[in-house]
């Protein structure tokens, strides 16, 4: 469908689908013309600073309680999406960490939802979840696990085609030496276990520690357009077209990976409808 085939309510219902949950009872007749339903969607989008609360007794189910009343109850339904894409484009699992870990990750999510891309990869390579749902704590220059450093380039970053095993294994160094404590929860560094020496990674020759790696991944031009990538099926459906990737991977590199204007981006492209 397009804009000029269907009524404003038929596009609105269309649109609170996709960037929300399913529209409140009332919610699509009130919203007005479609340029207006667009405009509050974006602009509520923000997020308020409320954090899922720290479980108790390493007890999982009261914070997943709260996040589905969150996502029922939400003011921003859209804020309260991008926290469930980012779940599933950097997943964890309580097999492996704590419930309290689980949560303070999910707290990650939840501030930079709509934030920079950038950012958020910063803090999730030392996520005290994602190093333990990857066997990266504990991780020794010496003895390295390739875990984080594989699924960080093919999953979260780059895709498949887009590094070597070559700089796997170098970004697993650069990796090295986050430590997690559990009574605690807090991710520290051991020195001794990280890298003081200089690697190659995706080209780049320098002494790379995981500040250094997440900043020369982020800079591949592939970068941009996976994410846009993944984000666009996650809001449209279906895949990219050729022509359409390009355009809105150059958008989210214009915005310095600033998610936000990203998903503007994408919300406006004529196959939304």
């Amino acid at each position: 469908m397009s804009p000029e085939s269907v009524t404003d309510e038929v596009l609105v219902a269309h649109l609170l689908r996709r960037t929300g949950f399913g529209p409140a009872p009332g919610a699509v007749e009130s919203a007005g013309v479609y340029a207006d339903a667009l405009a509050a969607v974006l602009d509520s989008a923000v997020d308020d600073g409320v954090e899922m609360p720290d479980p108790n007794a390493d007890d999982s189910v009261p914070a997943v309680l709260w996040w589905l009343r969150r996502m029922r109850t939400t003011p921003a339904p859209l804020h309260e999406k991008m926290v469930l894409f980012w779940h599933s484009h950097l997943p964890s699992s309580a097999d492996k960490a704590s419930a309290d870990m689980l949560a303070r990750q999910h707290n990650l999510l939840r501030r930079h939802a709509l934030g920079n891309f950038r950012t958020l990869m910063h803090g999730i390579v030392r996520d005290a979840a994602m190093l333990e749902f990857l066997d990266s704590a504990g991780s020794t220059v010496e003895a390295p696990n390739e875990n984080l450093a594989r699924e960080l380039m093919e999953l979260f970053t780059l895709g498949r085609g887009h590094y070597t095993q070559e700089d796997v294994r170098a970004a697993a160094k650069a990796l090295a030496g986050f430590t997690v404590d559990w009574d605690s929860e807090a991710v520290g560094v051991d020195e001794e276990a990280a890298n003081d020496s200089q690697l190659t990674i995706l080209g780049v020759s320098d002494t790379f520690d995981a500040e250094r790696l997440v900043d020369v991944i982020c800079d591949q031009p592939a970068c941009a357009e996976f994410v846009a990538g993944r984000l666009y099926r996650f809001l449209v459906g279906v895949p990219a077209p050729e022509l359409r990737l390009a355009q809105i991977a150059e958008r989210f590199r214009a915005a310095d990976l600033e998610v936000g204007p990203l998903v503007e981006e994408i919300l406006t492209v004529p196959e939304f409808f």
